[in-house]
């Protein structure tokens, strides 16, 4: 089963896919432009492209938290909202996962640091320590692991 994570940002989406509880790929979207709309346009695109090229089985969406910006929160929403788009048009399942939850599948702690994260992430997929990845998409191969873990 092809399994993706999703860590959403206003600025970076990461993309972490699992496969057969194996490391398949992860990369991360980097949304450039100033003008909003185009933004999401161009996340629209580039999303669309990883669903066609990798086909996820099920995707796993890490929830959002509280934010004291109200504009970085509606923003954020608005990506959601294309994110959520694209894997319904492809009648793609798509659960949500708190951070918290994800932490805790992880690591064993719902308080656990980034790094302890990503430190568990590279045991668990046997990803090599020299590798360096982003830590949006980190987030997104943790929150593809709690949601393979959830399912079992």
């Amino acid at each position: 089963m092809r399994v993706l994570g999703i860590d959403p940002g206003s600025r970076k989406l990461g993309i972490g896919i699992i496969d057969n509880g194996s490391f398949l790929n992860s990369t991360v979207i980097n949304l450039k432009d100033t003008d909003f709309q185009k933004r999401l346009l161009e996340l629209s695109k580039k999303f669309s492209e990883v669903l066609e090229e990798f086909e996820p089985h099920v995707a796993f969406l890490e929830s959002t938290i509280y934010y004291k910006n109200v504009k970085t929160a509606i923003q954020l929403g608005a990506i959601r909202g294309v994110v959520l788009l694209e894997l319904a048009k492809r009648d793609i399942p798509t659960l949500e996962l708190s951070p918290t939850k994800i932490k805790g599948a992880i690591t064993g702690n719902g308080q656990a640091k980034k790094s302890q994260v990503a430190y568990m992430v590279k045991i668990l997929l046997n990803i090599p320590d020299e590798t360096m990845m982003d830590e949006n998409a980190t987030d997104a191969l943790a929150c593809a692991l709690a949601g393979l873990r959830s399912m079992r």
